[in-house]
């Protein structure tokens, strides 16, 4: 998203926010709960704008806050040390929400960073031995080609004969092992190259013997270590080949090998890396989470006591047809903000949701329970759901109920004309089953495919009455994989 659109959207939900603070000003007054609409505005903009976007949301959202619902409202008075210990509360909590998202967006990128560079890395090892590996093989004399060529190379480079003792070193090899070629040559290979396992410490077998008894090219294990002479230790990669003379009979081997030290610190860093993100992941969410419960309860008694003037004064003559649709409009807002709310705390339960109880779970069943939650809807629409299997899966049974009634319940909600019709079939497959909800409505425009199941979002111009939060199949997403 382009800077002038992110900042745009800034704007919309600051407007959208002091809109709704508006709305509520006639019900609580102009010095309760002063910052309840911006903090949403604060997500919302941190989440899709970035740090710019968020920062400038929380500042505004200060001064708006401040100048229209702190009283005295329109000025930059404050009343009392309360209002500035709220205020600073506000902007406090709300940089902790754009803080955390800017870090979240900062770890993934370097984690994508490291990742990408460990690949490019691991890769063009990979090519430069099999290229060698090449170059070795079309030598008319191995050995003569060992002596003359591989001396300057940047690997390091032992040569044996058919007994496995060494006959050459390059200088790469003798600083590596600590060896120089004069003191080496002649002796058992495993007397120079002593490897051994980095987690068992347990001695791996030098691949000389497999290259000389099987004339295959082998390798040694990713977690190989070579003790020096000296008695350091590093890790190391390799490839050994057997070294073919001029009548392509074999004659020898040859290892070749390097320091991965810089490699495994590179490993090691992105863990630690992926690590960091983890964390700030689960911090966020429970962050949001926390914000989100909190929020309840005051627009719980917001809503009650705006439904309470609605049923007193809707046929009082103290109101007329205006005040009684504002007071409307009051109600309905309220709710929606209550049902994004407790959608915002579903889909925060799905995301830190653990793997649950795993047991053996009938299809058939598992339907038949969302079907019972969903029966109301399906009797008004007269749905038929059939359930073309009668397959068992290990799930966790609560979430596969869940996933079921927000399908079936999008699908009876986006019907065409036609009574709603939903298809379940599964298909198993070699690692997992393959589980399909079809109906007969009106689809997903193609626009809307790749982002519907995002949070928040909805094909809103493909749905009936532009109803619903946006939740629902975010939940399904995070559920996938149950």
């Amino acid at each position: 998203m382009r800077s002038g659109r992110r900042y745009g959207f800034a704007v919309l939900v600051l407007a959208a926010a002091t809109a709704a603070r508006a709305l509520l000003t006639p019900l609580v007054g102009s010095t309760s709960v002063p910052f309840i609409a911006y903090f949403p505005a604060v997500v919302a903009a941190s989440i899709f704008g970035g740090v710019g976007p968020g920062i400038f949301v929380v500042l505004v959202s200060a001064f708006l806050a401040h100048y229209f619902f702190i009283a005295p409202t329109f000025t930059l008075r404050l009343a009392g040390p309360g209002d500035v210990v709220a205020l600073l509360i506000f902007i406090a909590s709300s940089g902790m929400i754009v803080l955390l998202n800017d870090l979240r967006d900062r770890a993934a990128a370097e984690a994508k960073k490291q990742q990408h560079l460990a690949g490019q890395r691991e890769t063009q090892l990979q090519f430069e031995v099999q290229e060698r590996d090449r170059a070795r093989k079309e030598a008319a004399d191995a050995q003569s080609w060992a002596e003359d060529t591989l001396a300057s190379i940047g690997d390091g480079v032992i040569c044996t004969d058919l007994d496995g003792r060494i006959t050459f070193l390059n200088p790469e090899a003798e600083h590596l092992t600590g060896w120089n070629q004069d003191a080496a040559i002649g002796k058992p290979l495993t007397e120079v190259f002593v490897v051994f396992d980095e987690n068992t410490r347990q001695s791996i077998e030098t691949p000389v013997r497999r290259v000389l008894g099987e004339r295959v090219m082998t390798r040694l294990g990713k977690n190989a270590m070579l003790k020096r002479r000296d008695g350091s230790e590093l890790p190391v990669a390799d490839s050994s080949a057997p070294i073919r003379g001029a009548d392509k009979q074999t004659i020898g081997a040859v290892v070749v090998f390097r320091d991965i030290s810089e490699r495994k610190a590179l490993e090691h860093e992105l863990r630690q890396t992926a690590e960091r993100l983890e964390h700030s992941n689960k911090e966020l969410l429970a962050f949001a989470y926390t914000v989100s419960h909190d929020l309840q309860e005051p627009l719980r008694t917001l809503t009650s006591f705006s439904q309470l003037l609605q049923r007193k004064y809707k046929d009082s003559p103290a109101l007329d047809n205006e005040a009684r649709d504002w007071l409307t409009f009051m109600v309905s807002a309220s709710r929606r903000m209550s049902d994004m709310i407790r959608n915002l705390l579903a889909w925060s339960n799905a995301v830190n949701a653990s793997a649950g109880v795993f047991t053996s779970v009938r299809i058939h069943d598992a339907v038949h329970w969302a079907e019972q939650n969903l029966l109301e809807r399906v009797r008004e629409t007269s749905a038929d759901i059939v359930i073309e299997t009668s397959s068992t899966v290990v799930a966790d049974h609560v979430q596969l109920v869940q996933l079921f009634q927000n399908l079936i319940g999008n699908a009876i909600k986006y019907r065409s004309e036609d009574h709603p019709v939903i298809r379940i079939s599964v298909k198993e497959q070699r690692d997992f089953w393959h589980i399909t909800v079809s109906d007969n409505g009106r689809g997903i425009s193609e626009q809307n495919q790749n982002v519907i199941f995002d949070l928040f979002k909805r094909g809103d111009g493909d749905q009936p009455d532009g109803s619903g939060s946006g939740v629902g199949l975010a939940i399904c997403k995070r559920r996938r994989r149950v």
